[in-house]
């Protein structure tokens, strides 16, 4: 799993950092600090005040609530701000395949447009701010400013990036590599982090996680333990510090690969976002 490095913060942090108004985080996109990472960061401010009055809305999504489920049918895509989105499927037997996490900057429900209903369903882990974005408001606007359809498709094309070096990664590393990756890329998304060290707070269970990761969930606690037995990092429940990131970076960098598979990978790939679906967020 690796991510494009952005500024991004914690939904926890974002109640006390300084400059950060979360009534207006609610509200308006002049007060939003994820600006940066959404999809209406190409457009001037003049144009940027029309598209926040006529095409997008801030919401809150308490813990435990859905932003839509599978089936459901498709209206808007979604930007997470701030917190944490797991996205899943279930089978006709109604048990549950994961297909990922979202974080802030992230998209949720895109893989849906050339559908007409949503291929997932999406549940906020904390309490998460999301930018809806109806997709009939977006694609008309979108119309007198195309450079919003361009950012689009870049945002796609990352995220098909992310998941398909997700899958390619797991395919026979270590649970070293695969546990510390995962910390690194959380800590990478969330505060842009190279060096130093940083506290992050892990939403998801143990089994969520070891779901993800193709693991076993007694793996990923073990593997945990491993880390902080070496000083790595510190382990308090879901809190979990990053002690120094550039040791833990040069830790997984040398876990590298499993020479023969104790554990069989079983991963669902989710729904990767291809060649059509970028086509179809252009021309739809």
């Amino acid at each position: 799993m690796q991510f494009d490095s952005a500024n991004r913060i914690d939904q926890n942090l974002a109640r006390n950092a300084v400059g950060i108004n979360v009534h207006l985080l609610e509200n308006s996109c002049d007060g939003c600090y994820r600006h940066s990472g959404c999809l209406a960061r190409v457009l001037g401010n003049d144009v940027l005040r029309q598209y926040d009055a006529n095409v997008q809305r801030s919401r809150r999504i308490a813990a435990g609530k859905h932003l839509f489920r599978m089936s459901d049918p498709f209206n808007s895509i979604f930007t997470i701000l701030s917190g944490c989105v797991k996205v899943y499927q279930l089978d006709d037997a109604g048990n549950e395949h994961l297909v990922g996490f979202r974080f802030p900057g992230d998209l949720v429900g895109a893989d849906a447009i050339d559908t007409g209903h949503y291929l997932n369903s999406s549940i906020a882990l904390e309490t998460t701010f999301v930018c809806e974005i109806p997709y009939v408001k977006f694609k008309s606007f979108a119309q007198k400013h195309p450079e919003l359809h361009i950012e689009l498709v870049a945002q796609l094309s990352r995220m098909l990036r992310e998941e398909r070096m997700h899958s390619l990664h797991l395919a026979g590393t270590a649970a070293e590599k695969r546990v510390g990756s995962f910390l690194i890329d959380i800590a990478t998304k969330l505060f842009a982090l190279q060096s130093g060290s940083c506290s992050i707070v892990l939403s998801m269970s143990r089994s969520d996680i070891a779901n993800y990761l193709g693991l076993a969930m007694e793996t990923v606690s073990r593997t945990l333990t491993q880390f902080r037995d070496r000083g790595l990092i510190s382990v308090r429940r879901k809190h979990i510090t990053i002690l120094e990131m550039e040791d833990l970076t040069h830790y997984v960098e040398g876990a590298g690969y499993e020479t023969g598979l104790s554990e069989k990978f079983h991963h669902d790939h989710g729904q990767f976002v291809d060649n059509r679906l970028m086509s179809q967020a252009v021309n739809r």
